[in-house]
């Protein structure tokens, strides 16, 4: 009685934890499932991911009809077009809209036939707005009609959890404070103290800047 060959015959799934996270970044379980279908044992040579690379430290046997699972878990986020994880770095689409890798697994039966399968997962990046305050003081409370330097601090914290770009610190007297753009990191400051002399004569404000009115009884 002859015996005819089985073919080594796998399958793999691949999943995420999660379906979206914010494109600051979170912590995504993977979890891979490789399913031998065959009747006989298959040995796990290779469980090979598009982002995060070879996964096995090893072989991995698995019985007939059986099943191996792998969880692993990295940290994914996109600034600008490229996305960081806590492992290999990868691009991500220009659009940088969302995460993807594939998953290959190789398998081989005591004959050294193979099979391979593969699965992808996608993880989408959710926009986070920029949440930015200001604050405005001055260093004293009053200086006398003939006038005083003031120094006047302005403080912007950026609230998020992404870089923002200040474009504009506009002060309705002084104008237009800032000389350029200035990137703010993410929950950090950014603080700018200027010195410009207040007087109050008659019913006209003077300033070593802009020259503006002040309310009729100069007070």
């Amino acid at each position: 009685v002859d015996f005819t060959d089985v073919k080594p015959d796998i399958s793999v799934t691949k999943t995420a934890s999660v379906c979206s996270v914010p494109e600051t970044g979170a912590n995504v379980d993977f979890t891979f499932v490789v399913t031998n279908h065959s009747a006989e044992a298959v040995t796990l040579t290779s469980l090979s991911d598009s982002v995060f690379g070879e996964l096995l430290s090893g072989p991995v046997t698995i019985a007939a009809h059986g099943k191996y699972t792998l969880t692993i878990t990295r940290w994914i986020a996109c600034h600008s077009s490229v996305l960081v994880s806590q492992g290999p770095v990868a691009s991500c689409p220009p659009a940088c809209t969302y995460h993807y890798n594939v998953v290959t697994a190789t398998a081989y039966d005591s004959e050294g036939n193979s099979d391979t399968a593969t699965d992808d997962a996608r993880v989408d990046f959710t926009d986070v707005k920029p949440d930015i305050s200001v604050t405005k003081t001055a260093s004293v409370s009053s200086v006398p009609k003939s006038g005083a330097n003031v120094d006047f601090t302005f403080v912007v914290t950026n609230h998020s959890a992404e870089p923002v770009i200040l474009t504009s610190l506009s002060d309705s007297v002084f104008g237009e404070l800032l000389s350029g753009l200035v990137t703010i990191a993410a929950h950090d400051s950014y603080t700018l103290t200027i010195t410009r002399w207040i007087a109050c004569d008659s019913s006209a404000l003077v300033s070593q800047g802009p020259v503006v009115s002040c309310p009729p009884a100069c007070t």
